[in-house]
């Protein structure tokens, strides 16, 4: 394996679908013999509303109190984790999730979602009881509200309003209302772009209204995109309406993944990125409106993943990155790699192109190891990351930028290179960054041991 796949695999790590609850830490007993008093907490992980069955799926929940859990999944049959806590006060941290929705055949589709309460509520557990939390998850028409209880549980789906209707008349001028299986966003008015249908585009935020960025073979150009009521059908503007989600297509043009150039044969379009949703602010961490969804790591083969962890403020957000890392000694030279990053997730795909770069400020000892930055485009994602992922190539590597020494730093997105498909940063279809440390092998140099803080992590233009 290279460091190419590995980035990539890192970003998996980033939205991997978990099922089971695995408790890291446990009660001690009182001295004397005597047990300590317990009560329980659990997770459901399915309700069912007006016949329709939702599930949350990549549960990533830490509690930290006076005992230490770790919940997550493993087992996609189980509709409920459960664990005892010792009585005391605590704190859970919801890092990562996904919401899905049977399709009324059993199979369970990602729902765009946003977490609208608290990611990190505090709670007390008593002697013998159930103690209840609560997560509320805006969806396009729905609130999802999944709760924590021993079959106590708090859940219920109540519909609301869609912000706007794709293909409708209700945005303002200049606006459109792009489908939420296309931006993987919550459905809402974003700009049109100049470039008009048939032209050369970088990403989809350059298309005009109702259209995207799509490449069928002889590079990407804007393509106009059709509703539900026009699948299969030839469109107004040339092409056929081709189903790309329940509620949009793609006006595939004539010949398009075929080789005799009939209409009938299947089209094999391809997005060339996600629909990047603007960034609600510059800051990557340390505010409620920071993009970040959670942390992860990785390491190579016969190496150890570095150990990550994300203090919060009282708003919830993300303070800084501190890492302890003490990879091991190289054995395979392909496997020369360990590393870490922040996944994207409010929104998935992020959309940066108003900033020229990402700064952060590194204070602490990187060791022996030498350590560079990534930012992951949909494009060198693979598909099998998410709904964001876009890469089908059977390379996907992230462009990259090093080495990265202690104090502040800036990386121009035109400085990172080596990426694949995708040579260089498309910073309008983000879905995260990373770093990646690289032990020595020069059979001289110690072991690398490495423990630093990053903060400060931001856009910035300069």
């Amino acid at each position: 394996m290279s460091t190419t796949i590995v980035r990539f695999a890192a970003a998996a790590l980033a939205v991997a679908s978990l099922s089971q609850l695995s408790a890291c830490g446990s009660g001690h007993g009182a001295s004397g013999g005597e047990t300590v008093a317990t009560g329980s907490v659990s997770l459901p992980l399915q309700t069912v509303s007006d016949g329709i069955t939702f599930r949350l799926e990549n549960v990533e929940l830490f509690v930290e109190g006076s005992s230490f859990q770790s919940l997550f999944e493993e087992d996609p049959s189980e509709s409920v984790i459960t664990t005892s806590l010792p009585t005391g006060s605590y704190t859970a941290f919801l890092e990562n999730f996904q919401l899905t929705r049977d399709d009324g055949t059993g199979t369970f589709e990602p729902v765009t979602a946003t977490l609208v309460s608290s990611a990190d509520p505090a709670f007390s557990i008593y002697n013998g009881t159930t103690t209840t939390l609560v997560f509320t998850f805006q969806t396009d028409g729905v609130i999802v509200t999944v709760g924590m209880g021993t079959l106590d549980v708090m859940a219920n789906v109540n519909v609301v309003p869609a912000v706007c209707t794709p293909f409708g008349t209700d945005c303002p001028a200049g606006t459109w209302c792009p489908s939420a299986e296309l931006t993987g966003a919550p459905r809402a008015c974003v700009a049109a772009g100049p470039v008009a249908l048939g032209q050369p585009c970088n990403g989809p935020s350059d298309c005009t209204a109702n259209s995207s960025c799509f490449d069928f073979g002889s590079g990407p150009m804007c393509t106009a995109l059709c509703p539900a009521s026009g699948f299969n059908a030839l469109c107004p503007g040339g092409g056929t309406c081709t189903p790309a989600g329940s509620d949009f297509g793609i006006c595939t043009p004539a010949g398009a993944g075929s080789t005799d150039g009939g209409m009938d044969a299947p089209p094999d379009a391809a997005f060339s990125a996600c629909f990047g949703s603007p960034a609600q602010t510059s800051s990557i961490i340390g505010s409620p409106q920071s993009p970040t969804g959670g942390s992860f790591s990785f390491a190579g083969q016969g190496l150890v993943a570095p150990t990550v962890s994300t203090p919060r403020g009282a708003d919830g957000s993300i303070l800084s990155v501190q890492v302890t890392a003490t990879p091991g000694v190289v054995s395979d030279p392909t496997q020369n790699f360990a590393g870490f990053g922040l996944s994207f997730g409010a929104p998935a795909c992020l959309d940066a192109s108003a900033f020229t770069g990402i700064s952060f400020v590194l204070n602490g000892d990187l060791g022996t190891c030498s350590l560079s930055f990534d930012a992951i485009p949909s494009e060198d994602n693979a598909v099998a990351n998410g709904s964001v992922g876009t890469c089908t190539a059977p390379l996907c590597l992230s462009p990259s930028f090093g080495p990265i020494l202690p104090g502040p730093t800036f990386v121009p997105f035109s400085a990172m290179t080596g990426g694949s498909p995708l040579a260089t940063v498309d910073p309008s279809a983000l879905n995260g960054i990373s770093w990646l440390l690289t032990p020595p092998t020069d059979g001289e140099s110690a072991p690398c041991a490495a423990n630093f803080t990053i903060s400060s992590i931001a856009f910035a233009n300069q």
